[in-house]
């Protein structure tokens, strides 16, 4: 008698066959490490996890800005490629709290390619007790443990203008510095109109830089200083001649009619840069224009210390909640101030959480919250429904509402850099 055998039970059976095969593969086979593959390798030198790098030297901006010019403590290695735009994120140990702040780098590209060194640029009266201690503390010869590059803050081709319009806030002008030579080396057909806000005269930074880039490309670039309170500024601000008060879309439609009449703003891409207040009186400002969203490029910044947006937190009653965080295999219980974020609240505890962007919008922090209740900080893009819906938050830009319980996942840059 003639048995057919179909359908399933054949696979069944051939898969059997396959494993007898696999097995005797395997037994045969050398018992030697499986070897790096070239892609991993070259994956590990544009991406590692962290970087070990020191202060080269130190220069002086203006008054309350230097700029820090780090290099790799191994002078054999050589700082990850970047694009211009992206930032690193540098860990600190302050007192018991370990914490992580980005900086955007103000060098380009090509000088880190060419030339071995990151540049950040910090002002003491940023917000935040790092800015503080990054500029009374961090001297040639400092170690500083760093992240590789990361962001989205850079000019992609196939996405953006060939026009571009960069709006920058004080301090926020640091990417610029990397992105716009940057552009003007790689597409000598673009044009890019650079304003950049400050509240005195005596505190644009790179302004002779980019007054000198604009001679050197003057059919491609312009710079355009605007000072919002010049009458309180220095002695030197008597002699003021430039833009006055606030980067308003009537200043950026005369400046753009001038400069490109063959453009309107709806043609052109925005990159935003600048302190929260000035990202949201842009946004108010570009609701009544025609551009469209996806043209309009923002490099979030710190999410802001209060979630009661722009009123004083100091005169809002302080509210403490009670938060069980799970981390690192172990519960830990802490005290939460309403008006800080749950990030702050675990590095003030001592805890180690993972964070890069700080502002909501890279994931390095995503988190899972079991039980209780958080509020998104205002202005918030990087969260996505579904972690709404089951149950994740960004610790950055979330504040605790509620006495919660949270599970916290490790800092992977931090726990290697303990381990060795």
């Amino acid at each position: 008698m003639k048995v057919v055998i179909k359908n399933t039970l054949a696979d069944t059976l051939s898969f059997l066959t396959h494993t007898k095969k696999r097995d005797r593969l395997f037994a045969k086979a050398l018992d030697l490490p499986m070897p790096k593959g070239t892609m991993n390798t070259l994956s590990a030198a544009l991406h590692p996890a962290k970087q070990d790098m020191v202060i080269q030297s130190i220069i002086q901006e203006t008054a309350d800005t230097k700029t820090y010019r780090l290099v790799m403590s191994d002078a054999k290695m050589h700082p990850a490629f970047f694009r211009a735009g992206q930032y690193i994120s540098c860990v600190f140990q302050v007192d018991k709290s370990t914490a992580s702040r980005p900086f955007s780098l103000s060098s380009t590209p090509r000088q880190t390619l060419d030339e071995g060194f990151y540049d950040i640029t910090i002002r003491k009266t940023d917000p935040g007790f790092i800015s503080s201690f990054v500029y009374d503390s961090w001297k040639v010869g400092t170690q500083i443990l760093c992240t590789a590059p990361t962001g989205d803050f850079y000019y992609q081709e196939l996405r953006d203008s060939r026009s571009v319009i960069c709006l920058a806030g004080g301090s926020g002008v640091t990417p610029f510095k990397s992105m716009i030579p940057d552009i003007l080396k790689d597409y000598p057909d673009m044009q890019v109109i650079l304003f950049h806000g400050a509240v005195l005269a005596d505190q644009f930074i790179f302004s002779d830089y980019f007054k000198n880039l604009q001679e050197e490309n003057p059919s491609q670039f312009t710079y355009i200083p605007v000072c919002s309170d010049p009458v309180e500024a220095t002695i030197e601000a008597a002699d003021w001649q430039g833009e006055s008060g606030l980067i308003s879309v009537s200043l950026i439609e005369k400046v753009l009619k001038s400069t490109i009449p063959e453009k309107n703003l709806e043609a052109c891409t925005l990159f935003i840069s600048g302190p929260p207040a000035m990202e949201k009186y842009l946004e108010d400002e570009l609701k009544n224009t025609r551009i469209q969203k996806r043209r309009i490029r923002t490099e979030s910044s710190e999410s802001q210390k209060s979630k009661v947006g722009n009123a004083d937190s100091t005169s809002v009653p302080t509210i403490t909640h009670s938060l069980i965080v799970h981390m690192n295999t172990h519960t830990h219980t802490i005290q939460a101030n309403e008006h800080e974020t749950v990030l702050v609240a675990l590095e003030r505890a001592g805890l180690k959480p993972p964070s890069l962007c700080r502002s909501g919008t890279c994931g390095w922090c995503r988190s899972r919250l079991i039980s209780g209740t958080v509020a998104k900080a205002p202005n918030t893009h990087g969260t996505r429904s579904a972690d709404d819906k089951f149950g994740y938050f960004h610790p950055c830009s979330e504040f605790p509402a509620s006495d919660a319980e949270i599970y916290i996942p490790d800092d992977p840059i931090i726990n290697r850099e303990e381990k060795g």
